[in-house]
């Protein structure tokens, strides 16, 4: 009903930058902050692991 085309993004957590082996470091930080504010503002978000799942993503959202 009517043109409205305003798509709600999703906040995109990027783990990519995470190493396993260093668990405290400002890049683990930082995306701990983003999780917490991402879960307050929207109570949810979308985890980027690796560049293949976002192209599977994109190709099942179209």
């Amino acid at each position: 009903m009517g043109g409205n085309s305003n798509k709600l993004e999703l906040p995109k957590v990027d783990l990519t930058v995470l190493s396993m082996a260093e668990p405290v470091t400002k890049a683990w930080s930082s995306v701990q902050e983003k999780v917490a504010s991402a879960r307050m503002k929207y109570g949810c978000f979308q985890v980027i692991y690796n560049d293949s799942e976002v192209e599977l993503q994109n190709g099942m959202i179209e």
